[in-house]
């Protein structure tokens, strides 16, 4: 009688990447390519429907008239200035294109900027994604591109440089996953994929543990350098939108628990969480 031989543990995946956020990648590098095969004027025109410029915001919410900040950059810059004619191409129809509050996380400035983000989302939005699956998932990324253009636009109200890239969102990730990510019971290796799913920290319990205040000091301090001038993260990008990341990062942060579908963790003592 031959012996059967014992059943062989299943293999673990080499790349195990939730769809949801393979197929978010595969859109931000499409959108790419399909920008490098349009020509110049094209792109450009998709760069105007698409980018989110704070001064577009500004008039077409009717906070400011478009005469006012075309004087405003003609008297500092000039008219002959690019400033003055990117006002006159985003400010001309006087449309506050809410859409681009969304939009702009699809479009980047190269491939060096769309592949140092896809980066970050495959490693910050992996385990955020396993957690909120995909509609939620999608919706909170979303909110957090939205915090992001915002923060942008109410650090500048005037600006006429189009921002582009998902940087804003994938800084919210980030946010998220500080939430769950450095509790003690974490493991790296097998398991952790259910460790994932352990209640998140409250607020007051993220900000007593010490992985949590490092990395929050740490993504300050990138950022600070940045609008300093250094490029840490991303160099070679271009003029990196430092307000959008703080903003993208603080949302995700305190609007985490929003969309978390799992129950939260009590506090010390009856302290409340959130």
């Amino acid at each position: 009688m031959q012996e059967s031989s014992p059943a062989r543990p299943p293999r673990e995946p080499m790349f195990n990447v939730p769809l949801v956020i393979a197929l978010l990648i595969g859109l931000l590098l499409a959108v790419q390519g399909v920008r490098d095969m349009l020509g110049q004027y094209s792109d450009f025109e998709m760069l105007v429907a698409g980018a989110f410029v704070p001064a577009r915001l500004t008039v077409g919410l009717g906070l400011e008239p478009a005469s006012t900040i075309l004087a405003a950059i003609a008297g500092s810059a000039g008219r002959q200035s690019l400033d003055f004619q990117l006002a006159q191409v985003f400010l001309a129809d006087g449309s506050a294109h809410l859409v681009t509050l969304l939009s702009h996380a699809f479009l980047h400035g190269g491939w060096t900027h769309v592949g140092g983000n896809s980066i970050w989302l495959l490693a910050f939005g992996s385990p955020v994604a396993r957690r909120l699956a995909t509609a939620r998932f999608l919706a909170f990324f979303a909110f957090c591109a939205v915090a992001g253009a915002l923060a942008q636009w109410l650090a500048d109200p005037q600006s006429v440089q189009p921002m582009v890239g998902a940087s804003g969102a994938i800084s919210g990730l980030m946010g998220a996953a500080m939430r769950f990510m450095f509790r003690d019971e974490i493991r790296l290796g097998p398991g952790a994929e259910h460790d994932m799913l352990l209640p998140r920290l409250s607020l007051a319990q993220s900000f007593r543990n010490r992985r949590v205040v490092g990395f929050v000091l740490a993504m300050l301090a990138i950022n600070v350098l940045t609008a300093l001038g250094f490029q840490i993260i991303q160099p070679g990008v271009g003029k990196i939108a430092w307000q959008a990341h703080i903003g993208g990062f603080v949302a995700g942060v305190l609007a985490f628990a929003l969309f978390d579908p799992v129950p939260r963790q009590t506090g010390r003592r009856g302290e409340p969480a959130s």
